[in-house]
């Protein structure tokens, strides 16, 4: 070990210093010191420095979210609002029977109404839930 520290008889290191090279310890002590920084991601909806420049991440809300009735079946019709051009929702079907049926994610513009792409919904659905992901 290379830097600073002391060893005392009962085999504890203490102090601070930088370990270089290889080799092998062997036998039982106790090191301490401090250790600075930052680990992980930032939670959702948390300030985020981005060269410099702290910016809020963009939120969408669900504003109105409606079953219709068109020429080919039955379609979800939704409303998000937020500063994003698109925004993910997960979309739950839920049957007569309080069942989940079955989920999907689709993405929608933000900003006005529209019905959800891509989205088959049977006779047997009664309950449609939306949450802005």
């Amino acid at each position: 070990m290379r830097g600073t520290g002391t060893t005392t008889g009962t085999g504890t290191t203490t102090g601070t210093g930088t370990t270089t090279g290889t080799g092998m310890t062997t036998g039982t002590g106790t090191t301490t010191g401090t250790t600075t920084g930052t680990t992980g991601t930032p939670p959702v909806g948390s300030v985020i420095s981005v060269g410099g420049n702290v910016k809020p991440q963009a939120k969408v809300s669900l504003a109105s979210a409606r079953l219709v009735i068109t020429r080919s079946g039955r379609a979800l019709m939704v409303k998000v609002t937020g500063p994003a051009k698109t925004a993910r929702l997960r979309i739950t079907l839920v049957g007569n029977n309080n069942k989940v049926i079955g989920t999907a994610i689709r993405t929608v513009p933000t900003g006005k109404q529209t019905i959800v792409p891509n989205l088959r919904i049977s006779k047997h659905v009664h309950t449609v839930q939306v949450s802005a992901l």
